[in-house]
């Protein structure tokens, strides 16, 4: 019988020795994976302030340029002037995230005139209404086809050449570009 009892003791021992020791293995490993995280932590914060301060100098270094004000550009309708518009409307206003869509909306109408004008016309000026109005002005000009016969033939418009001389080939350069 005491050799059963020693037997029960060595397993009871073991038992608790080995429930001591992943216990111990597991609180370990949540320091470890706690220290690790608080360096990552740490790091990123000084990688972010690092990045923070090299914008600030950047900012610094880089000389501020007063330039112009610039003028959104008229269009009237005529599909020789699109493409322009278009770029530069959409650069300086319609992907301006800066400006609230009413005053999007309010350059829009106020870059239009004749034709152009004509098809916002009867839409209210609202901000629901602003991607109407330009879905609008898209669908009637944004025509691939009809961009290139108007290209085209302005091309075949272009006057003869009479008489050789730098006068004529710069009015006809002027046109062409």
């Amino acid at each position: 019988m005491d050799e059963q009892n020693d037997g029960d003791e060595l397993c009871n021992y073991r038992t608790e020795f080995e429930e001591s020791y992943f216990k111990a293995v597991a609180t370990a490993n949540k320091k470890i994976q706690y220290e690790q995280n608080r360096i990552r932590t740490s790091s990123q914060q000084v990688n972010n302030l690092k990045e923070e301060s090299s914008k600030k100098e950047a900012y610094k270094t880089t000389p501020f340029i007063k330039l112009p004000a610039l003028n959104i550009p008229i269009f009237s309708g005529s599909y020789t002037e699109w493409a322009s518009f278009y770029d530069i409307y959409t650069s300086l206003v319609h992907n301006n995230d800066n400006l609230p869509v009413i005053q999007t909306f309010f350059h829009f109408r106020s870059s239009l005139v004749e034709g152009a004008a004509d098809c916002i016309k009867n839409i209210e000026t609202t901000s629901d209404n602003y991607e109407i109005a330009w879905t609008n002005l898209i669908t009637l000009y944004n025509n691939k086809k009809l961009l290139v016969q108007t290209h085209v033939k302005a091309i075949c418009d272009l006057p003869t050449i009479k008489n050789k001389s730098s006068n004529e080939f710069t009015a006809i350069f002027g046109r062409v570009t």
